[in-house]
């Protein structure tokens, strides 16, 4: 018996000028292994196999979604523990031992994003799609690597406020609603 539990918004279109900053600081909360919330939910709690973060990025504004599959009886303490690692990334700047990483990994990580032939083409799509630079690619890892403590909480402190957030929770409603509502983190609708 599980909960599943999805905190989203609408966030922002691919051509952000706030591209890299996103990426590193959303690394940082949920895009590794390593994340905040990876350590915090599962590592820490053991509230779940895993939890995780993205930006669906896309011509228009596309979505931020951060989730977990939880256990029932953990549920609201679940969605108190993402709320807090979003905030505190817009209160305490990371260390930069954590920030190092996340950089590193995006920056390690871009060869593999060019392994095959589709995903040279895909590469070469995004191009085309989101009108970047053709030397995006190339400017790509120096502009992973600028990225700044202080960028991250300013941008984490824009676009991943908790208050921003829709929460949306799956699971035994009798055993998770009350729990929720007690949080009064807003209403409570049932679908």
């Amino acid at each position: 018996a599980q909960s599943e539990i999805r905190l989203g918004r609408v966030a922002l279109p691919r051509a952000t000028p706030d591209y890299f900053v996103a990426s590193v600081t959303n690394t940082l909360l949920g895009g590794s292994f390593t994340s905040r919330l990876n350590a915090r939910l599962r590592e820490e709690k053991g509230y779940t196999y895993g939890a995780y973060s993205y930006f669906d990025f896309r011509r228009e504004a596309g979505p931020f979604q951060a989730g977990a599959a939880v256990a029932t009886p953990v549920t609201d303490s679940a969605v108190v523990e993402f709320l807090s690692e979003m905030g505190r990334l817009a209160r305490e700047a990371p260390t930069e031992e954590e920030l190092e990483r996340a950089r590193n990994y995006l920056a390690l990580r871009l060869p593999q994003r060019f392994e095959t032939a589709g995903d040279v083409v895909a590469r070469l799509a995004d191009l085309v799609l989101y009108g970047l630079d053709l030397d995006f690619y190339e400017a790509y890892v120096p502009a992973v690597l600028e990225v700044r403590a202080g960028d991250v909480r300013r941008f984490a402190g824009s676009v991943l406020d908790p208050a921003a957030m829709i929460i949306a929770v799956a699971g035994d409603r009798e055993a998770v609603e009350e729990p929720l509502r007690r949080l009064d983190i807003g209403p409570v609708h049932i679908r």
